[in-house]
């Protein structure tokens, strides 16, 4: 005879009644999920993306002014002090308004991907989602994508996510958590670009077809050997196969992306002259998606003041 049993789950979480101690064991990858969540059920909800945009400006303001009216009042009023866990905060939350999930340009079927694919997102792939991972491939350090004898792997420096970081000489990978692109400038060198899509045909506007090449034999130092080191890397422990794109400038030729869709992810940028829908921005004070992340730091520090006055 079977017996009747009840499982008994039980979990033990940290409390406290200090705000300082909120802020200081905070975790932005977790805020930055939940945000997400609950941005996207907004919009299921039939709320306007340029709501959701708003709420999600205003949570951000709303959790900075909180620590620095109550956690940091040693300093003087009109600094912008963030919390240490919490510094990227603005960065991230810059990165989801400009996300073309808050935005009414979307296709259906591409919000529904996005919205399905951020309600499975496991924590740890967040961040990366709404602020990319820039690397340079032709600038990669001595130490960096080489296995080590312990088996560990340091990634390569990465850059700020404006263009300034990109060169035309370079060639550049992105990750966003979903997906991998390369970038490769228009002046990139031609040794280069032979170590990693081989011989490539030209022909006039640009190269007939590029596909990045796995070289076998190729020495463990080489830059075709630690390019694959680096995508194995960032491949690991994900939800998701990441596909990698071909970005180039000479996307007519029909070998690659729009080159648009690369640069839409350098969200330190001042977005691109209408790239959103005008009905979806709403009145000039609404359109913080275009701003720069200086200008958007500065528009964060400005309503923490007039919170104050």
């Amino acid at each position: 005879d079977g017996k009747r049993l009840i499982r008994v789950h039980t979990i033990s979480l940290p409390v406290t009644s200090a705000l300082c101690n909120l802020f200081r064991h905070a975790d932005l990858d977790t805020i930055i999920n939940l945000s997400l969540k609950q941005g996207v059920n907004q919009i299921l909800y039939k709320v306007e993306p340029k709501n959701a945009r708003k709420a999600l400006t205003q949570a951000c303001i709303d959790s900075l002014f909180v620590y620095r009216k109550y956690c940091s009042t040693q300093h003087s009023p009109g600094q912008l002090i963030l919390p240490e866990p919490l510094k990227l905060l603005p960065l991230s939350t810059l990165g989801m308004i400009k996300h073309s999930l808050f935005h009414c340009g979307t296709q259906v079927d591409q919000r529904a991907f996005l919205s399905a694919f951020v309600g499975a997102m496991p924590t740890y792939v967040a961040c990366s989602f709404v602020d990319p991972c820039l690397f340079s491939l032709t600038e990669i350090p001595d130490y960096a994508c080489v296995e080590g004898k312990d088996g560990r792997v340091f990634l390569p420096p990465v850059l700020k996510l404006s263009s300034e970081s990109i060169s035309r000489e370079g060639v550049y990978l992105l990750d966003d958590g979903r997906s991998l692109y390369i970038w490769i400038g228009e002046q990139a060198s031609k040794q280069v670009t032979d170590q990693l899509f081989g011989m490539v045909q030209q022909v006039e506007g640009g190269p007939t077809s590029l596909r990045l090449v796995y070289d076998s034999e190729a020495e463990a130092k080489s830059l075709n050997s630690r390019v694959w080191t680096l995508i194995t890397q960032l491949r690991k422990n994900c939800p998701s196969f990441k596909t990698i794109s071909i970005v180039t400038r000479n996307a007519h030729t029909g070998s690659s992306l729009d080159e648009s869709q690369f640069f839409d992810h350098l969200i330190e940028d001042a977005a691109r002259k209408n790239k959103w829908n005008p009905f979806d921005l709403g009145t000039k004070k609404e359109e913080v998606c275009n701003m720069s992340y200086i200008d958007f730091l500065c528009h964060v520090h400005k309503k923490i003041q007039d919170k104050f006055y």
